[in-house]
C-alpha cells in the first residue's frame, strides 16, 4: 500500500493522486497498481502502469595503453567503455577539443555496456595531447562523463642548423672564426650528436681548430678548404636523423688552378697563347702578366692581354730572339687580396716529343691485343700518338730482300690522344710488330717497337679432327723424344760406371786350403757379409788335390813359396804400421793376434787380401800373385768391392779346423 486517500471526490468520479520521492535504479519496472471498490457488494476495478526509467552513464574509462609511449608513425587502438547508461549511451574520441571520427562503435550487453574504438596513427604534433572519450545518454542530455589520457609520442630527432647569432656568413674570409648551432626537438632525448663537412664526419679536435661542445661547432682560423657544406645529426632510442645543410664560402685571394699545362714550346717568330686560370672567392677582378727572364722581370702590355672566362686571362707572346724564351709570370686580384704566388708558365724551344715509355700489352686473343704506354715528354706541344701494325716475318726477312722494300702496314692510327690501344681483326696464332710513336707540330718521336703473338684458336682445334690427329702425333712424338732422351743418358751413365770401374785393380779376396783332411768348415755362413768366404769342403778340397797333383808339382811348390813369402811380408809390414781392426773367428769365438808361434802351431785355412799384398809388395810380388792366382784351382777371387787408400796389410791366423776374417 502506498497511498489510500482520496483527494477528491465528486458526483460520479474519485481522483487520487500518487506522488513517488526520487526513484532509483531499482525502481526500472516497477508496477504500480491503482484499485477502486465502493461496496463489498462488487468486485474491484484495479489498473496497473510500470515504471520505465533512463539511466545517466555510470562509468567511461579508456582501456589498454593509457600513458603510451607511442612511437611516431605506428597504429594504435584505443578503446573506450561505457556502462549503466539506458539507452545505451553515445561515446565520442575528442583530442584537444577536436572531435575525432576514425571511431567504430559497439553494443554489449542489451545495452547496458557500450565500447568505442579509436584508430590512431600519432605524430609529432600528437606529443603532449589529450585524448578525451566522452560518454553521454541522448535521453538524459545532463549527465555526460568523460576520460582522458595524455599521449606520449616518441619521435626521432628534430633538427635545425645555423650559424650563430653573431656570425655574418656573407663575410668569411681566411682567418676568421664561425660557429654553428644545431637545434635538436627529440622524445626520448638524444644520446649522440655528430657533425659533418661535405658527408665527412668532423671529430673534435682543439689544435686543428675543431671544437664540439653540446649542441655547437666551433671552427677557428678558417681556411681555402673550410668552405662547404656543414650538417648536424643526433640519435636517440627511436632512430636517428640529420638536419638541414649551411654552405659555407671562405672568402681567400686567387690560387692557380691544378691541372694545368705550365711548359710551352715553340719556336721564334711562333705566336703561343697562354692562359691563366685561378680559383678565387670571390672572383678575381684583374689580371697581371710578366715575363722574367735571367735577369729581369717585365710586365707584358695590357693590349696583349684578354679574358678568358671565369678565374681566366689569356696573354698572346711571340718569342722573336733568344732572350725571349723563360717564364711567364701570372697575378690576380679580388676582394680579398692579391695573388700571393703566381702562376708560372715556362716557354721553351720547341722540339720532337720523346718516345713513349713503361709499354704493357694486355687483353691478348685469338683476334686482337691491346697495348698501353705512359707519354713521354710532349717537347712543349700538344701531342698524338701513332700505331702502326705489321708482320713480323716481313721484318725478319728484309734481310735477304731489298733494303728498299718496306714491310706492309696492316693498320694505322693517329688520331689517339694517349698511347692506349685497342686492335682487332687481327689472325690467330701470328705474330706481329707494333710500332708506337708520339708526334706533335715539330715531328715525330722515335719509335717504340713491340713484339706480340696472338694466340692460336683453340676452338677451331676442337671442332677439327685432323687437328685433333696432329695434336695427338705431336704428344706422341714429345712423349718418345723424352724416352729416347733417357735410355741414351742411361747408357751414357752406365759406360762411364763401367769405365770408371775398370781403371781401378781389381781386389782379389782369397781363401787358401792348406790341404788338411780333416778340416771343416761350418754348414751355415753368414751371407750378409760378403767378406766371409766359406772354405770348401774336404769331398772338394779331395777333387782340388787331384787337379792340382795332375799339374806339375814343380809349379804347385813354386806357388806355396810365394803365397807363404807373401804372408811372411805381411806380418812384417803389420809390425810397422798399425793394421785396422780385424776380428778373427774360429767357430764363433775371437781368436788371439796373429804370432809366429800360433801359426806354427795352427795350421789350416787363412783369409788373405792380395790386392793389399801387391800393392805393399811391389811390381814383382803383384806379378807372382797373379800367377798363383791363375794357376792354383783352391784360390776364389771376388772383385766387387776394393780398399780405400791408405792400404793396410792384412794379417790372418791359420787355424786347425777353419777361420775366417771379417772386414
Amino acid at each position: 500500500m502506498l497511498d489510500e486517500v482520496v483527494e477528491e471526490q465528486q458526483p460520479g468520479a474519485s481522483l487520487n493522486t500518487l506522488s513517488l520521492p526520487a526513484l532509483t535504479r531499482g525502481d526500472l519496472y516497477r508496477v504500480l497498481t491503482c484499485k477502486a471498490s465502493n461496496s463489498n457488494l462488487s468486485v474491484p476495478l484495479a489498473a496497473a502502469v510500470t515504471v520505465d526509467m533512463s539511466f545517466p552513464p555510470l562509468e567511461v574509462r579508456i582501456l589498454g595503453l593509457r600513458e603510451g609511449p607511442y612511437s611516431e608513425g605506428q597504429q594504435y587502438k584505443l578503446v573506450c567503455e561505457s556502462t549503466g547508461s539506458r539507452p545505451s549511451a553515445t561515446i565520442t574520441w575528442w583530442k584537444d577539443g577536436m572531435l575525432m571520427t576514425d571511431t567504430r562503435n559497439q553494443v554489449f550487453q542489451e545495452g547496458n555496456v557500450s565500447r568505442s574504438t579509436l584508430h590512431l596513427t600519432p605524430t609529432l604534433a600528437d606529443h603532449d595531447t589529450y585524448i578525451s572519450c566522452r560518454a553521454a545518454n541522448p535521453v538524459v542530455t545532463t549527465a555526460v562523463m568523460e576520460d582522458s589520457t595524455k599521449l606520449n609520442v616518441y619521435y626521432t630527432p628534430r633538427l635545425s642548423l645555423a650559424a650563430g647569432n653573431s656570425v655574418n656568413l656573407d663575410d668569411i674570409k681566411e682567418g676568421d672564426d664561425v660557429y654553428f648551432e644545431c637545434g635538436i626537438k627529440a622524445n626520448p632525448s638524444i644520446y649522440k650528436v655528430q657533425w659533418f663537412h661535405n658527408g665527412e664526419e668532423i671529430a673534435h679536435n682543439i689544435s686543428a681548430g675543431i671544437i664540439q661542445t653540446n649542441q655547437s661547432l666551433a671552427l677557428q682560423r678558417l681556411t681555402k678548404t673550410s668552405s662547404g657544406q656543414y650538417t648536424c645529426a643526433a640519435s636517440n632510442k627511436h632512430g636517428s636523423s640529420g638536419s638541414n645543410a649551411v654552405q659555407l664560402s671562405v672568402k681567400f685571394s686567387p690560387l692557380c688552378r691544378p691541372g694545368q699545362t705550365h711548359v710551352f714550346g715553340a719556336a721564334k717568330n711562333e705566336q703561343l697563347n697562354i692562359t691563366c686560370s685561378v680559383e678565387a672567392h670571390p672572383e678575381p677582378s684583374s689580371f697581371r702578366w710578366a715575363f722574367n727572364s735571367s735577369s729581369e722581370v717585365v710586365d707584358i702590355p695590357s693590349a696583349r692581354v684578354r679574358s678568358a672566362g671565369k678565374g681566366r686571362s689569356q696573354v698572346s707572346y711571340v718569342p722573336t730572339r733568344h732572350q725571349d724564351y723563360g717564364s711567364l709570370l701570372c697575378w690576380a686580384s679580388n676582394d680579398v687580396g692579391v695573388q700571393r704566388q703566381p702562376c708560372i708558365y715556362h716557354v721553351i724551344h720547341a722540339s720532337p716529343p720523346d718516345p713513349v715509355n713503361n709499354c704493357t700489352v694486355e687483353n691478348i686473343s685469338s683476334s686482337g691485343v691491346g697495348v698501353r704506354c705512359q707519354a713521354g715528354w710532349d717537347g712543349g706541344l700538344a701531342q698524338t700518338f701513332t700505331l702502326s701494325v705489321t708482320h713480323a716475318r716481313a721484318h725478319t726477312s728484309r734481310g735477304h730482300q731489298s733494303r728498299k722494300a718496306a714491310p706492309r702496314v696492316l693498320a694505322n692510327t693517329s688520331t689517339a690522344p694517349r698511347p692506349e690501344f685497342a686492335l682487332t681483326g687481327l689472325e690467330p696464332g701470328t705474330e706481329y710488330l707494333l710500332t708506337i710513336m708520339g708526334v706533335n707540330s715539330k715531328g715525330q718521336s722515335e719509335p717504340v717497337r713491340i713484339g706480340v703473338s696472338t694466340l692460336r684458336d683453340v676452338a677451331e682445334k676442337r671442332t677439327s679432327p685432323v687437328g685433333s690427329a696432329l695434336a695427338l702425333t705431336s704428344l706422341l712424338g714429345v712423349v718418345l723424344g723424352v724416352l729416347a732422351s733417357l735410355l741414351v743418358m742411361a747408357a751414357v751413365v752406365v759406360t762411364l760406371v763401367r769405365r770408371a770401374r775398370s781403371q781401378h785393380k781389381p781386389e782379389v779376396k782369397m781363401v787358401y786350403h792348406k790341404g788338411a783332411g780333416g778340416h771343416h768348415l761350418p754348414d751355415e755362413v753368414d751371407d750378409t757379409n760378403p767378406d766371409v768366404i766359406p772354405v770348401n769342403d774336404d769331398h772338394q778340397v779331395q777333387q782340388n788335390s787331384q787337379q792340382t797333383k795332375q799339374q806339375t808339382s814343380q809349379q804347385q811348390q813354386q806357388q806355396q813359396q810365394q803365397v807363404h813369402q807373401t804372408a811372411a811380408d805381411v806380418d812384417v809390414n803389420s809390425e810397422r804400421q798399425q793394421p785396422s781392426h780385424l776380428d778373427l773367428y774360429d767357430g764363433g769365438q775371437v781368436q788371439p793376434p796373429l804370432t809366429k808361434e800360433y801359426m806354427q802351431g795352427h795350421e789350416g785355412s787363412f783369409y788373405i787380401n792380395p790386392g793389399t799384398l801387391m800393392r805393399q809388395g811391389g811390381a814383382g810380388r803383384e806379378q807372382d800373385l797373379r800367377s798363383s792366382g791363375r794357376t792354383s784351382r783352391s784360390l776364389h777371387a771376388n772383385s766387387s768391392s776394393s780398399l780405400p787408400a791408405p792400404y793396410v796389410p792384412l794379417t790372418a791366423p791359420v787355424h786347425a779346423s777353419h777361420a775366417s776374417v771379417r772386414l
